[in-house]
C-alpha cells in the first residue's frame, strides 16, 4: 500500500482560519471594556438593592454596629460607610480591577477591587457575616460574557474581510 498524508492543520487556507479566533490585545482590550461596563452596572445595581440583584440580600448590619454606622455615616446604606468599595466596584478608581491577559490563545478578563475589605465581606469573619459585594446570577453572568462576546464581533470582521482580501 502506498500512502500521502497532509496534516490539515498545516495547510494555509486552515491556518488563515485559526488566526481568526486569535485574540489580539485590541481584541482583548475591546472585550474587556465592554464587560467591565457591564460589570460596573451590576455592581450599581447590587449595591442599590443591598444584594438582592445579586441573587442574596446581605445580612443586616449587628444593632450595636448599626447604631454606631448612624451616627459616623448617616443615611449610608450597607458596604458603604466611607464609600470607598462601592467606588472602587463602580467607578474609574485606583482601587478598581481591569485587567486582561493572554493565556495560551485565548484571553482572560478580570474586573473587581483591590480593596482588602472586600475579601473580609467576601467571605466574611467571625464577628462579621458574609456580604458578598460582587455576586451574581447565572443570567448576570451570561449577559456580561455575551456583552464581552459582542465586542468581539467587529475583530473578527476585520479578519475575515483582510483574509479574502489576500485570496481575491
Amino acid at each position: 500500500m502506498a500512502t500521502h498524508r497532509i496534516d490539515i492543520k498545516r495547510l494555509p487556507r486552515v491556518q488563515e482560519l485559526q488566526s481568526l479566533l486569535t485574540i489580539t490585545p485590541a481584541a482583548a482590550e475591546s472585550a474587556l471594556s465592554a464587560f467591565d461596563r457591564s460589570f460596573r452596572e451590576h455592581e450599581r445595581a447590587l449595591f442599590s438593592s443591598e444584594g438582592a440583584s445579586g441573587g442574596a440580600i446581605w445580612a443586616p448590619l449587628s444593632p450595636k454596629y448599626a447604631a454606631r454606622k448612624r451616627r459616623r455615616w448617616p443615611g449610608r446604606r450597607i458596604l458603604t460607610a466611607t464609600g470607598r468599595l462601592r467606588r472602587s466596584l463602580v467607578q474609574s478608581d485606583p482601587e478598581h480591577v481591569r485587567e486582561w491577559h493572554l493565556v495560551g490563545e485565548n484571553a482572560l478578563l478580570v474586573v473587581g477591587t483591590r480593596d482588602p475589605v472586600a475579601a473580609f465581606h467576601h467571605e466574611g469573619t467571625p464577628r462579621m457575616p458574609k456580604r458578598d459585594p460582587i455576586q451574581m446570577v447565572e443570567r448576570q453572568e451570561a449577559a456580561m460574557r455575551a456583552s464581552a462576546a459582542k465586542a468581539l464581533i467587529p475583530h473578527v470582521t476585520r479578519a475575515i474581510r483582510a483574509l479574502f482580501a489576500r485570496s481575491a
